[in-house]
This record gives C-alpha cells, sequence and structure tokens, in this order.
C-alpha cells in the first residue's frame, strides 16, 4: 500500500495552534519552555496563503478536529464506496492492462482520500494543542522546482516555504516569550530579534503568564 500512497499526491502541512497556553506544547515545542511563539493574525496569514498558490496547487486552511468515532466512521464509508467501484469492469471485456490501470488508479485515489481525510483529525488527547492546519497538495505529476529538504534518523523530509514575510509581513502581531525564561532577558531578546529582521516595533513582545515547572528541575 505505501506504492500506492506515495503515487497518490504530494502534500506538505503547516501545523499551528489556536493557544499559548498549552503545557505539553511549551515542553515539546519550545525548548521546555524557554523557547519563543510567534502571535499571527490568523485571517491576514490565511489570505495570503490561499492566494500565493500556484496554478496546479490546491491549498486549504482548517481546524483539526479531534473526533476517533468520527474519522473511523467516515474512512469505513469511503473504503465500502470505493469497494462497490471495484467490480466496474466486469463483463466489459477489457483488456487485462486496462483492468489493472483503472484498480491502481481506483487505489490511488482510496489512498489519497484517506491521507486528506486523516489531516483533519487528531486523537483526542491531543484536544488541548488546538491545532489549526495549512496544506498545500500537488498532482503526482506536478513539477516542484523550489523543494527545501530536512533531515530525519536515515531520511530526507522534502519542504515548500511558504515566505510569509514577503506575501503578509503584517500579520504577525506578537512574540511570546516561554513562561521558563527570565522575563527581562527573554523579552530583550525578543526585541534584539524583532529590531534585527523584522523591523516593525508594533509587534508586541510579552512572557506567557501559565504557572510552569521544567522537567529538566
Amino acid at each position: 500500500m505505501s506504492g500506492k500512497l506515495t503515487a497518490a499526491a504530494q502534500w506538505f502541512v503547516c501545523c499551528f495552534s489556536r493557544t499559548d497556553k498549552d503545557l505539553g506544547q511549551w515542553r515539546a515545542y519550545g525548548d521546555d519552555g524557554k523557547g519563543y511563539a510567534i502571535g499571527f493574525d490568523a485571517k491576514v496569514l490565511e489570505n495570503a496563503f490561499i492566494t500565493a498558490r500556484a496554478e496546479d496547487a490546491n491549498h486549504s486552511t482548517f481546524p483539526v478536529k479531534y473526533d476517533d468515532k468520527k474519522i473511523c466512521e467516515l474512512l469505513e464509508n469511503l473504503t465500502k464506496e470505493t469497494i462497490s467501484f471495484i467490480e466496474t469492469p466486469r463483463g466489459k471485456d477489457l483488456p487485462p492492462q486496462e483492468i489493472a490501470n483503472f484498480l491502481a488508479a481506483l487505489s490511488a485515489r482510496l489512498a489519497a482520500s484517506c491521507i486528506l481525510l486523516s489531516l483533519c483529525f487528531k486523537h483526542e488527547a491531543y484536544v488541548n494543542e488546538q491545532e489549526y492546519r495549512f496544506l498545500q497538495s500537488y498532482p503526482i505529476t506536478a513539477q516542484l522546482p523550489e523543494l527545501l529538504f530536512r533531515t530525519r534518523p536515515y531520511a530526507l523530509v522534502r519542504d515548500q516555504e511558504f515566505n510569509w514575510k514577503k506575501v503578509a509581513a503584517s500579520s504577525i502581531k506578537e512574540i511570546v516569550c516561554g513562561p521558563a525564561n527570565d522575563p527581562k532577558i527573554a523579552e530583550k531578546f525578543a526585541a534584539d530579534c524583532r529590531r534585527a529582521y523584522l523591523q516593525n516595533e508594533v509587534i508586541a513582545i510579552r512572557t506567557s503568564s501559565i504557572p510552569y515547572r521544567s522537567v529538566r528541575n
């Protein structure tokens, strides 16, 4: 099935959160509370993302749903509907290769639909993340010349850059310093970065007020 998944389409996903008060995310993604979060105006960023899309790309934005029962129901219905098409070539005296091509295309379509559904859902245990996603999808035949790569153990992961500073510079509204930081030091560093990289003094800087105990202590 993995071959069918890679032949279905090309996807690029960027994940945001609608909250800066989730302890789990500060621990997992924010250097155990000593990192920083960037706050955006969601509507401005979304509009720029949709407007900047390539001709052969499908761009969408959506909140993640935390409902295992619902996604299982949708996947089951989708699979049943797909299975009903398997018998379509029967009795039409088609060449074996045409039948094989039809079944391969049907399999790839099912795989693509399953992936798209799975991108819209997460397990209920992650509901505190309040995740919001930006999705780019391309046909498998699309040429993507401006690809970037990052590494994972024994693998290269393809990336596509969304240059929000170029198309939506006004979308950034604040920099939030992690709750395990020394506020004075962290906010001075954020102000230095704002001056050096963003050149916009309107961007607010604050330290998260949530009570936090570092796992390193």
